[in-house]
């Protein structure tokens, strides 16, 4: 997070303290709205009304899986190499209304067949559910030819742009996508417990739940209850209550993001992690997942030997160096099988030092 950033959540907070919480919100509305217009811009959508508030990526997704409508039968067409939530979210929702879950099978690489894809599809598909940028691996999936299928064939086609949005340029008009989700506190450099989603004005997406910020009642002329009336744009998937502290620094962390070349920032981001995947590469004791070359800068590997798991750990946290340890449940269905337990994520940013870089390589070259 960026000192601006950072500043702009403590200063919403002291104003917050200062005069309360329905008059800090009712003085920054201004500030607030900028945040539909900034995150619409992020994902070359078309109007801030395509935009919902969320506090988090996995939020999102659920919020558009279960803005879909679903019957007895329905085929959810999806890929092996998803994330954890996003696989338990599709399994879990399907076994709800009666669907079926396809997992198209994707190698080590994240290399899979196109064409079985398109077949599934082609056979009879709801949703297609995919992440734009993989998690735990260099994988960037062909997200614009996969729209192409699903829009073909009258699917409704739903991208995870977690590990994508704020480092890899997104267009969510050329992606053809229903729904496209977003975190704040990954590359986008925003606060925790904030994102978005992106709602494509003519999918056939309504909100599961919704509160006074959705909707409102229709009174007939006896005052009574006559209806509800939910509002047509992305918004009917918020709720009244949020945290605007972090609504304004996502808004803020946009602001900064907006204001570079996405096509700079992932160079750079991309020539940094390219150097360490050919580091991992050159060494026989790990093994690389995803492509040695990607536009994503999340790098993803495992020691082939269980056993160094650990002292392989402590060498980067010597060294200073920020690595996450992702589990099987974090990919269950594209996690190796080989007795590992540990996949090792290396996810250098633009403002990282070429120390860093240096140091990381030197730790994984004497793995």
């Amino acid at each position: 997070m960026s000192p601006e950033t950072m500043s702009t959540v403590v200063n919403y907070l002291k104003l917050e303290r200062k005069v309360g919480a329905y008059r800090a919100a009712r003085e920054s509305k201004k500030e607030m709205e900028a945040f539909y217009e900034r995150a619409v811009r992020t994902v070359a959508g078309s109007d801030p009304s395509q935009i919902a508030f969320a506090d988090s990526a996995s939020r999102a997704w659920n919020m558009a899986l279960y803005g879909m409508k679903f019957e007895k039968g329905d085929r959810i067409v999806t890929l092996s190499s998803e994330f954890g939530t996003n696989l338990l979210s599709l399994f879990y929702r399907a076994s709800q209304v009666g669907a079926s879950v396809v997992v198209i099978r994707a190698d080590e690489t994240g290399g899979f067949d196109i064409n079985d894809l398109a077949k599934e599809v082609e056979k009879g598909a709801r949703v297609v559910a995919i992440s734009h940028a993989a998690a735990q691996s260099s994988i960037v999936n062909p997200v614009k030819q996969i729209g192409q299928i699903a829009k073909r064939n009258g699917a409704l086609y739903v991208v995870d742009g977690c590990q994508a949005v704020g480092q890899i340029p997104v267009d969510v008009k050329s992606i053809r996508c229903d729904a496209y989700t977003a975190t704040g506190r990954k590359w986008l450099r925003g606060p925790r417990g904030t994102g978005f989603l992106y709602v494509n004005p003519s999918s056939q997406l309504k909100a599961e739940q919704i509160d006074l910020s959705a909707a409102d009642f229709v009174l007939n002329n006896k005052t009574r209850a006559a209806g509800v009336k939910v509002r047509k744009d992305a918004r009917q998937f918020e709720l009244w209550e949020r945290s605007v502290a972090g609504m304004l620094g996502l808004s803020s962390a946009m602001d900064e993001f907006l204001k570079k070349k996405v096509s700079s920032i992932n160079r750079r981001i991309s020539a940094y992690a390219n150097r360490i995947r050919k580091e991992v590469s050159a060494n026989d004791n790990l093994n690389l997942l995803g492509q040695a070359k990607s536009e994503s800068g999340v790098v993803g590997f495992y020691a082939r030997d269980a056993r160094k798991e650990k002292l392989l750990l402590e060498k980067f946290e010597k060294e200073g160096i920020e690595i996450s340890i992702m589990h099987d449940w974090d990919c269950p269905l594209y996690f190796p099988r080989t007795g590992v337990t540990s996949i090792f994520r290396l996810s250098p940013h633009y403002y990282t030092p070429e120390s860093s870089i240096d140091a990381a390589c030197e730790v994984i070259s004497k793995a």
